[in-house]
């Protein structure tokens, strides 16, 4: 993953890569059950709708056009009397 979406050992690795032997050591970790893979999922999952879910998207994306409204409003037409 990328390091600087991993929480090592939290939600996920990281891998230095052209290391076979890190990948090596830590499949050995996995496959004797160091981790809980569960647990790692949810929080990788957790993180990843908190930071990319819809409900992010939307609100940015309503800002956008919010901003882009207010710098394109028209000035009112001043009134003669």
């Amino acid at each position: 993953g990328l390091p600087e979406n991993i929480d090592a050992e939290k939600d996920g690795w990281v891998i230095p890569p052209r290391d076979p032997q890190a990948l090596a050591a830590l499949l050995e970790k996995i496959v004797q059950g160091h981790y809980d893979l569960g647990d790692m999922g949810r929080a990788a999952r957790s993180k990843s709708e908190q930071r990319f879910g819809q409900e992010k998207f939307v609100n940015a994306t309503e800002n956008v056009y919010r901003k882009a409204l207010q710098s394109h409003a028209r000035p009112q037409a001043a009134t003669i009397s």
